[in-house]
């Protein structure tokens, strides 16, 4: 198995590399940023960057919801953040919003931030921006814009234009004051990132499809390119763009890479795919998720939120670049993402860069990979982005919520349990599927479609989150804040409103009516709020201690909750909170730890995403297990996961 695992990706290397010749030959007049310059580190999870025409750097740091702005030779000029009250973004505990989304120079050079119906613009110029220029801003509110992720300035018939990338209205153009002067979402899944031609066209990188879309100028649809893959022009999440002349530099982010496009969707060259070790930085680059090209052209900055570093890159002007490597197999194999679930002998985790489900075995003393299912497509079994999974141990049945392919879905494991466990890759089967559309109108029937209407346009809901209760399911709705209770076929049979929006995690405590309550974690608002069966909301009593919480588990007395800013794991009784591990890469450290299980022996598994890998500790939060697809340890290594 493994000799032709081998020669399968000898061969893909081979392919790999005469293509990306050939695309290198075919356009010498894009630049290609492969020559690294410098790495910086220390930034909390930096998502979006700008440059402005003097050079200056712009970054917005999701984590510490904060924008610190940067000189050209690398002097911070400014740091601007909700806490210190010098970003007119409200609290950091307000439980309004995250704080900034994105950032961007106006054509004045001013700085400019926007948040979820919010833009503001530093009214400092380019020579007087300076540290302690502290609120002068123009703050407008209002703003048509929920769910920005990515902006860019254009100035289009003497008139400055703000041109955004929200995920849930697609793309919307906005004058300097805010008003909304066209919006459009076709051809677009979820808009993940923006770039501005020099003839005022748009591209917008679509995290859903996989795929770029190019509007005219006028705003209207023109073309889609790309597909999911991981050869040279297929993508796989693009993020961040860029465009410099007549080429379009995409964040191609789980391919681990930087990809570049003509207008007319032609791959014509790429760089930096993959850093095989976590960490591996020097030019090797690990989940990409924007980029910006200096005014001079010679230099590109690359943020990696994962690694919480910014790599800069100058031009490489050569013709004979040696092509990127293929990412090993081992490299690859255990790239959990959050969706985790676990009940009686069976644990599944997921997989966001191969879209694939892994189902383990618990009956041995560590976790045996038994079966393999999904994998990218667009057939009834296959997944494009799940959200959560769930997981029935007396039917041996799994639950998968993927919102982007627009279904819910059941599988049924045909799993001997008084045999020993082996490697079945049949074991997995659907037996039933729900489209979100149907799902989404039986939800709302449930109240006659008044209170739990539909988001505007009859857009279906956004199931985020999932947990086991009883014969059943609850299934949380990010987008309406809905937590709707389902029966093992998944129909709708109750529905609660929250009024909690964006939440990631689910977990319920055992109960029955009005004794029954709800844990909904919410990362933007760095939070876990409790619901009662009432649908009463309560958070966290004075300041919360979570940053950005991702994921919730309950298990008797004790919650344990996941945070992705801090890399501690929390575990919440009612005596008070307890924090477990910290930043790193040993066993009992984490690096983003993103999704968590409890076990039916009262262990939790935590999935520590930026080291690709899982750990299982106790209810005490001590260390028992890191393990991934293939191995296991049961003893502390001294220098790490390797």
């Amino acid at each position: 198995m493994r000799f032709v695992a081998s020669v399968a990706i000898c061969m893909c290397a081979l392919l790999f590399a005469g293509a990306t010749s050939a695309a290198h030959a075919q356009s010498p007049t894009c630049a290609t940023y492969s020559r690294f310059e410098r790495q910086i580190d220390g930034f909390e999870f930096p998502t979006s960057i700008a440059y402005a025409r003097d050079g200056r750097l712009a970054v917005v740091e999701r984590d510490a919801r904060r924008v610190r702005v940067f000189a050209a030779d690398g002097t911070e000029l400014l740091s601007l953040s909700d806490s210190d009250g010098n970003l007119p973004f409200g609290l950091v505990d307000s439980r309004v919003d995250g704080g900034p989304r994105a950032v961007a120079f106006d054509p004045a050079d001013r700085l400019t931030v926007i948040a979820p119906g919010r833009i503001a613009v530093f009214q400092a110029t380019s020579g007087d921006a300076a540290a302690g220029e502290k609120g002068r801003w123009r703050v407008v509110t209002g703003v048509p814009v929920p769910r920005p992720v990515a902006i860019a300035w254009r100035e289009s018939s003497n008139r400055a234009e703000l041109v955004v990338a929200d995920a849930e209205r697609g793309l919307v153009i906005l004058g300097d004051d805010g008003g909304e002067r066209f919006a459009t979402s076709e051809g677009l899944g979820v808009a993940n990132g923006v770039a501005v031609a020099g003839d005022g066209s748009i591209f917008v990188s679509d995290a859903r499809r996989h795929a770029i879309v190019r509007y005219g100028a006028d705003g209207a649809f023109r073309a889609r390119f790309g597909e999911r893959g991981a050869f040279p022009g297929l993508l796989n999440l693009p993020a961040g763009l860029a465009v410099r002349g007549d080429c379009l530099y995409v964040a191609d982010e789980l391919n681990h890479r930087v990809q570049i496009f003509s207008f007319e969707g032609k791959s014509v060259g790429l760089w930096g795919m993959h850093a095989v070790v976590p960490r591996e930085g020097a030019g090797k680059i690990h989940y990409p998720c924007a980029l910006a090209i200096a005014p001079d052209g010679e230099r590109m900055t690359v943020a990696e939120g994962f690694e919480r570093r910014l790599q800069r890159f100058l031009t490489d002007e050569s013709t004979s670049r040696t092509p990127p490597a293929m990412p090993s197999l081992e490299s690859v194999l255990s790239h959990f993402g959050a969706a985790v679930a676990s009940d009686d002998d069976l644990l599944v985790l997921t997989s966001p860069e191969t879209a694939n489900a892994f189902v383990f075995d618990l009956r041995g003393a560590t976790p045996l990979h038994v079966a393999t299912f999904g994998g990218s497509g667009a057939g009834p079994d296959s997944f494009v982005d799940v959200s959560a999974i769930g997981v029935d141990g007396r039917s041996q049945r799994i639950v998968v919520l993927d919102p982007g392919a627009g279904r819910l879905s059941v599988f049924q494991l045909a799993r001997d349990r008084t045999a020993a466990p082996i490697m079945d890759p049949f074991m997995p089967r659907l037996v039933r599927s729900w489209t979100l559309d149907a799902w989404s109108s039986r939800v709302a029937a449930l109240a006659g479609g008044s209170t739990l209407q539909l988001p505007p346009a009859g857009a279906p809901l956004v199931p985020a989150a999932l947990a086991a209760d009883g014969d059943g399911w609850w299934i949380y709705d990010s987008s309406r804040g809905l937590v709707v209770r389902t029966n093992a076929r998944l129909e709708p049979t109750q529905a609660i409103a929250t009024g909690v929006l964006g939440g990631s995690g689910l977990a319920v405590e055992r109960g029955e009516g009005e004794s029954r309550r709800f844990r909904i974690a919410v990362p933007d608002l760095g939070d876990v709020a409790t619901v009662g069966a009432d649908g009463v909301v309560q958070w966290s009593p004075g300041r919360s201690p979570y940053r950005r919480p991702t994921s919730v588990a309950v298990h008797g007395d004790v919650m344990v909750v996941t945070d992705a800013a801090l890399d501690q794991v929390f575990l919440v009784r009612e005596g008070g909170v307890a924090t477990v591990g910290r930043r790193g890469i040993s066993d009992g450290e984490y690096w983003l730890p993103d999704g968590v299980a409890a076990l039916d022996d009262g262990r939790f598994v935590v999935v520590d995403r930026g080291n690709h890998r899982a750990q299982i500790i106790d209810a005490q939060g001590t260390w028992k297990m890191t393990f991934g697809l293939g191995r296991a340890y049961t003893r502390p290594r001294e220098r790490g996961e390797s």
